[in-house]
């Protein structure tokens, strides 16, 4: 999603080369394209009118981890997804995410590890957000 709210498809290397020089992303997993900005705002108010919008399908994807009784957990990728200790890189098999992760840590010039281990929100185990910020990377 490109604001002011437009979709494009775009593949790989022309999504590399988009986003190398975009200062800011918001990412969910779980969410419906036109229901991801509304989402992910609420949960980011400061998040930029320029932000990239990223909604990641997760149809035949794994799902969340284990639920809390919070409503919102804030935590890394691996423990968003695990569902024991024995299972902590089950996110590695929602391949649209780790996909999308790989592609902004090779636009930004980041190690990959640094967006998995940033915070993701997780609304139980409705869906989960996330708001990257470049500067905060590199």
């Amino acid at each position: 999603m490109i604001p002011p709210g437009d979709s494009k498809l775009f593949n790989t290397n022309e999504t590399i080369q988009y986003l190398t020089d975009k200062d800011e992303i918001l990412i969910s997993y779980g969410t419906g394209p036109w229901s991801t900005e509304s989402i992910c705002r609420n949960y980011f108010p400061s998040a930029s009118d320029l932000a990239v919008i990223f909604p990641v399908n997760d149809v035949n994807q794994p799902d969340f981890g284990s639920y809390t009784d919070k409503e919102i957990v804030f935590d890394s990728l691996p423990k968003q997804f695990s569902k024991d200790d024995e299972n902590i890189n089950r996110y590695e098999r929602a391949i649209y995410l780790t996909t999308l992760l790989k592609i902004i840590s090779q636009s930004w010039g980041i190690a990959e590890n640094k967006l998995i281990n940033s915070e993701w929100l997780r609304k139980e185990n409705k869906h989960l957000c996330a708001n990257f910020k470049k500067r905060d990377f590199v």
